[in-house]
């Protein structure tokens, strides 16, 4: 069952890819992800505008640790040129490849008349493409839920019109925007919307093991599947779904040190990237996720929050996993 992808000119490595999570899929996530076997990543969703006028912070977000190739950079907008000079801007920057948000239900997003908003308004979601894709000269995906609602189910049309205009790929999340993250995704979708498609669907939502994504190939035929929540802390289900997908035995889960590794890490490379302040700010709830399942993990999620100074930082992510001194390495775990 393992195989590849291809996306336009690119070639990835296996079918596995890492999904875009606002707030989330920041450059150490990705970095983990890549490590582990994920053959793409995709930045954190960024504004069109923010690219176009040069925001520090947005520019920071599409781009990405110099290990991690290939990479996918997330744009959203609501205005068809502006998303083309935004796409632009990321090609320019070393986008690998550019991916269009009509997916991400948020409020403030839709209000804006972006992300999943525009699969109310599929004449504007035709010329975005377009515009798009005229700019570019690496490969352009598009990802999107299944509708607005249970009564305007438009993933078949808007694939058929993806492939018309040349995108490369497009990755199906089949929950309408008004079921948020409730109920279950419409696997059902995937596999009547990859019967229509001409390009690569790639299959989303709900993928939280290894045997969901078996699962979801097998009933499908997608071309590959996306993991999202079920990385969060935990970026060894990546390898262990590629050992599932080319039928090889499954990992042992990680141990302590490999789990306390990936954290610190994780760590050193947001302190990288980002100013302290803020580095920090965005890696403590990765660790809360990495200690689940620990004793009093709820307790200790409060005091992680409360925690700015880096050096006790390490020495608590240390103490939590029961581990004296930070000499680790992920393949080998731990040497204390």
């Amino acid at each position: 069952m393992g195989r590849f992808i291809q996306i336009g000119a690119i070639k990835l490595r296996n079918n596995l890819i890492a999904a875009p999570m606002a707030g989330i899929t920041d450059v150490g996530f990705r970095y983990l992800a890549s490590k582990m076997g994920a053959a793409l990543t995709v930045t954190e969703m960024a504004t069109s505008r923010g690219i176009i006028q040069g925001h520090h912070r947005t520019l920071r977000t599409i781009t990405t640790h110099p290990s991690v190739k290939p990479y996918a950079v997330q744009i959203f907008g609501d205005d068809p040129e502006i998303m083309a000079r935004a796409a632009a801007i990321a090609e320019d920057m070393g986008a690998d490849i550019v991916d269009l948000n009509a997916a991400c239900p948020v409020r403030k997003v839709i209000r804006s008349g972006s992300g999943a908003f525009l699969l109310r308004d599929l004449d504007r979601l035709g010329r975005m493409l377009k515009e798009v894709r005229k700019v570019l000269t690496v490969p352009l995906t598009l990802k999107i839920r299944s509708g607005w609602d249970a009564g305007s189910i438009v993933a078949c049309e808007v694939a058929k019109m993806a492939g018309d205009e040349g995108l490369d790929a497009l990755a199906l999340h089949p929950r309408t925007v008004m079921q948020g993250f409730t109920g279950r995704a419409d696997w059902n979708l995937i596999r009547e919307t990859v019967a229509i498609s001409k390009i690569p669907v790639i299959a989303s939502g709900d993928i939280a093991s290894p045997g969901d994504a078996v699962k979801v190939i097998n009933s499908t035929g997608c071309a590959g599947v996306m993991i999202g929540r079920a990385a969060m802390g935990n970026p060894f289900i990546f390898r262990e779904v590629i050992a599932a997908l080319e039928g090889k035995a499954m990992p042992s889960p990680p141990a302590a040190s490999e789990r306390c590794a990936a954290a610190l890490e994780h760590l050193d490379i947001m302190l990288e990237w980002f100013e302290r302040k803020s580095a920090v700010a965005l890696w403590r709830k990765h660790l809360t996720w990495y200690v689940r399942g620990l004793p009093d993990a709820a307790k200790l999620r409060n005091k992680i929050f409360t925690m700015w100074d880096v050096e006790e930082l390490r020495e608590l992510t240390l103490n939590v996993f029961k581990f004296e001194k930070a000499v680790f390495s992920l393949a080998g775990g731990a040497s204390a």
